[in-house]
């Protein structure tokens, strides 16, 4: 848990959030009611900018555009499209009356000429934008698309709905008001990687005035909340600092940090020493490639850890906690990078978190408590399913009668109990800590059972201690699948559905997206959960991390920002469509990796350059000059491309099929 941040200083707190409608000034404004948007702008206005992506503007339509800049010459007129190009869907007839339902968002200019009835007639020429967007609640559900069967709660729902073209069920975000929301949501928002004499350039080092060109610079794209790692000035609630509300309010989801609290903020919890990680208790018998961390769930200090967690986020927002915020989309239950192991099936980088235990040390020097519970809890776990005797372990384990107890008989690596395992017995549990090839069968199913319980400890007490106080707010659980998305222990996933989680965090693979959709489908397939998708992508060649060539995105590095945009929009129409077995549309939507490139890891993360540059290919360029928001840009070492005009259309069209889909 990170200590709060005042106005001048950059930091990370915890969370995520969702673009609300912006303001916009000097346009010509049409409105009807009902369902898409449409917005009438005079060439002046055109010039004016920015489009508001999200503004509130209704359909069916029917309106006349006869409108001059003055009158001339002898009524009636007569209209006549002479460049450009109505939205499809759209006509206009010679009296100037459009009418129709446009069936493609975006913007199209057009030119009409008008003519009187004079002897001989005058003609002048007028300039014309159309704007066809979707109308939005105050969270960015789409007011056009009701969910079914919702009752309104005042807080955001997970539904499945029926769809009826083509016949099928789709589960979706409903916002506080009931409206289809699909989350597009941005990790890390924070300032953090700024460059500090940008700050002090454009904002003057206020971390609000950032904030505020952020959420605008997020909206205009597309994206419509945030998620974890986020700086406090982008919540839509007052935090305690005295930090009000953004100004452009968004939902958010609340990042729950136990899991990476109890490890590195302990003493903020209240711990006397932090919980132990098992990644460091290995000999060279054990586990020996890449562990990030596993939190030792089973110590008592996780549920104490939990309870403290839960009060210091209550305290966080001024406007009396947060159980009753409507503007969460979930309470996201840490990142799992703090038990990585509970990630992937065996194919990549993650092991069997059972079989970690099973042969880690139980001892940990330099603590008060120097017992590893989770490695305790194993022992207790095996007695229970053997009724205390080791004989009928050793049976079923084939061991050849070598453990004399299921405690310690000599110590750890060189004993004869159970507890002592440092995993030297290849003969029974093979030395393969991914896929447990060579392990004895029995064991293989006693350490699956040990390892729906390890997810249970972890993901359980979260939700409940979480649900005692908080009832109203979805409880979302993840990320896993890992880097490649191969899917899931079956164990695992298990344990996340009877914790209590609602909804599961997935991954992606933009070089073999076959791999990432049998994957999702998989944990789909087990728990019947509906899933966001952590998505992150570089084009670290075209970007400010072109130094570190090799620190590309796993699974999603391209040379160009450009071919990075299109992969962008190919994956997320991908996303859209994937489906479980039974033909269930499950994706909720997804969580983009990050506001910002990423200095700590050397890689091109962002939307946004180290100079606060969008990666546009106007802003992130060599040129000094000035966004649409009339902030300056420019000024990097090079010319980078576009990624974001990608992103923003592809944003737009999948609203649009949300749209449609449900319509009934």
């Amino acid at each position: 848990m990170s200590s709060l941040e005042p106005d001048n200083a950059p930091n990370f707190i915890r969370g995520a959030s969702v673009l609300g409608t912006q303001l916009f000034r000097g346009l010509k404004v049409f409105l009807v009611f009902a369902s898409i948007s449409i917005l009438l702008l005079t060439n002046a206005a055109v010039a004016q900018g920015p489009f508001p992506s999200n503004a509130d503007l209704l359909q069916p339509y029917s309106f006349n555009l006869q409108i001059v800049l003055h009158r001339f010459g002898k009524a009636p007129y007569t209209y006549q499209l002479v460049l450009g190009s109505l939205p499809p869907g759209l006509t206009m007839d010679q009296s100037g009356m459009i009418t129709g339902t446009a069936t493609t968002l975006g913007i199209y200019p057009f030119t009409v000429r008008v003519t009187d009835s004079s002897t001989p007639p005058k003609q002048e020429t007028l300039n014309y934008t159309i704007k066809v967007v979707l109308g939005q609640d105050m969270y960015g559900g789409l007011k056009g698309a009701p969910v079914p069967g919702c009752t309104q709660t005042g807080y955001f729902q997970v539904m499945k709905v029926s769809i009826a073209n083509p016949p099928s069920q789709r589960w979706v975000f409903a916002s506080p008001t009931c409206n289809a929301f699909y989350q597009r949501s941005v990790y890390d928002a924070d300032r953090t990687y700024i460059l500090p004499q940008i700050m002090q350039q454009r904002y003057n080092n206020l971390t609000s005035a950032w904030a505020f060109h952020s959420l605008e610079r997020m909206g205009g794209w597309g994206f419509n909340s945030i998620d974890i790692y986020y700086s406090l000035y982008m919540l839509p609630v007052g935090t305690l600092n005295n930090i009000p509300p953004a100004q452009i309010k968004v939902p958010f989801t609340l990042y729950y940090s136990a899991l990476k609290d109890v490890l590195y903020n302990y003493q903020e919890l209240g711990l006397p020493e932090p919980v132990k990680d098992l990644c460091r208790g290995f000999d060279g018998n054990g586990y020996h490639n890449y562990c990030l961390n596993m939190v030792d769930v089973f110590d008592p200090k996780w549920q104490t850890g939990n309870n403290a967690e839960l009060t210091l986020q209550e305290q966080l927002f001024t406007s009396g906690g947060f159980a009753t915020d409507p503007w969460i989309t979930a309470v996201t239950l840490g990142d799992s990078d703090f038990v990585f192991a509970l990630k992937g099936d065996g194919a990549g980088s993650y092991p069997h978190a059972g079989m970690m235990v099973a042969t880690v040390n139980f001892q940990y020097s330099g603590y008060q408590d120097d017992t590893l519970h989770s490695k305790a809890a194993w022992v207790t776990y095996l007695q229970n399913e053997y009724n205390n005797d080791i004989s009928a372990l050793n049976a079923e384990w084939n061991t050849g009668g070598f453990y004399t107890t299921f405690g310690d008989a000599g110590g750890f690596g060189s004993g004869t109990g159970v507890l002592d395992e440092d995993g030297r017995h290849t003969a029974w549990f093979g030395n393969d800590y991914f896929n447990q090839t060579g392990m004895n069968p029995n064991l293989k199913a006693d350490l699956d059972g040990f390892l729906y319980q390890f997810t249970l400890q972890a993901y359980g007490v979260q939700v409940s201690t979480v649900k005692s106080y908080d009832q109203n707010h979805l409880m979302l659980c993840g990320t896993f699948g890992g880097v490649g998305e191969y899917g899931t222990r079956a164990p695992v996933l298990q344990g996340l559905k009877d914790s209590g989680c609602n909804i599961i965090g997935e991954q992606w693979n933009s070089y073999n997206p076959s791999i990432a959709v049998a994957g999702n489908r998989q944990e789909y397939d087990a728990t019947g959960l509906p899933a966001v998708i952590w998505y992150g992508s570089s084009a670290q060649a075209d970007s400010d991390e072109s130094n570190y060539p090799n620190n590309g995105a796993p699974f999603a590095d391209y040379p160009t920002q450009a071919l990075r945009g299109q992969q962008y929009a190919t994956d997320q129409q991908t996303i859209l469509g994937v489906t479980g077995t039974n033909g269930d549309s499950f994706i909720l939507g997804t969580a983009f990796w990050s506001l910002t490139d990423n200095t700590s890891e050397g890689t091109n993360w962002g939307l946004i350059s180290f100079s606060d540059n969008a990666y546009d290919g106007r802003c992130a360029v060599i040129q000094p000059g000035k966004d649409q928001y009339g902030y300056p840009c420019g000024g990097e070492l090079a010319n980078y491309g576009d990624f974001l005009d990608s992103v923003t259309k592809i944003h737009s069209s999948i609203n649009f099929q949300l749209f449609q889909a449900l319509q009934q």
